[in-house]
């Protein structure tokens, strides 16, 4: 198991190229990633076990930004255009 390190969240790089990385990240419930964004990147997030809930916000033309809620159980794949700015909290743990 990868020990949990800041904000209870463990980080193992997998891959490492110029255009691609992918990151194997074991959380502990409650665990959150706070707002960021990939810059002109496109991304994915894979739940293996537990659950996982993302807050990405979203400019709409007409009605400003709004929060969008994913809520994201084991076995899910979210795939996020670039530019997508979000958050990712641990909503359940398989510990």
């Amino acid at each position: 198991r990868l020990p949990f390190g800041r904000h209870g969240i463990a980080r193992w790089p997998l891959l490492a190229t110029a255009h691609r990385s992918a990151w194997l990240v074991r959380w502990s419930t409650g665990a959150r990633l706070p707002l960021h964004d990939h810059g002109g990147a496109r991304g994915l997030v894979r739940v293996l076990e537990g659950a996982v809930v993302e807050r990405a916000l979203r400019r709409l033309d007409a009605g400003g930004p709004r929060w969008i809620r994913h809520a994201l159980a084991r076995g899910t794949t979210r795939l996020f255009p670039s530019g997508v700015v979000h958050e990712l909290v641990c909503a359940h743990a398989h510990e």
